[in-house]
């Protein structure tokens, strides 16, 4: 019996559903949160970026000044979405996977996932679907068929 697992996520959320065939119920399986994706920028203490010297020694600037923290701790939380799905996908936990999240997170998800995982990748789908009920989610689904 093959077990597809659908995970619904944002930058801060993500919900892993199953599906059994020949069933097309979803049931929610596993709920995971990254709290600090979902604070404000000027909310996270971060400690700053960190100065730098220029090259010639005429001044600073600083470090890394085009990723904000929010980006920091979305991609964080991708890597731990990544390593939760490593860890089932080599306890036989699911057969294939459907990644659901709007574009800059799927990409964060797909650039995260190890080569054996990424096989088992069925669909991506990039809209935000995190705020959705599991009917809705399985209406979603069923309306892409």
């Amino acid at each position: 019996m093959q077990h597809q697992w659908i995970i619904v996520a944002d930058a801060a959320h993500a919900r892993i559903f199953a599906t059994v065939p020949p069933a097309t119920r979803l049931r929610e399986l596993h709920d995971l949160s990254h709290p600090e994706s979902q604070r404000y920028a000027r909310q996270l203490r971060t400690g700053g970026k960190g100065e730098v010297m220029d090259s010639a020694g005429s001044g600073q600037h600083q470090a890394d000044p085009q990723t904000s923290q929010s980006e920091k701790h979305a991609e964080r939380f991708a890597k731990e979405i990544c390593e939760f799905l490593q860890q089932k996908r080599d306890a036989g936990a699911f057969d294939s996977l459907v990644l659901v999240a709007e574009p800059k997170v799927l990409g964060r998800l797909r650039d995260n996932l190890d080569q054996r995982t990424a096989q088992l990748v069925a669909d991506s789908i990039d809209k935000n679907w995190a705020k959705h009920d599991a009917s809705q989610i399985e209406k979603l689904l069923a309306n892409r068929q």
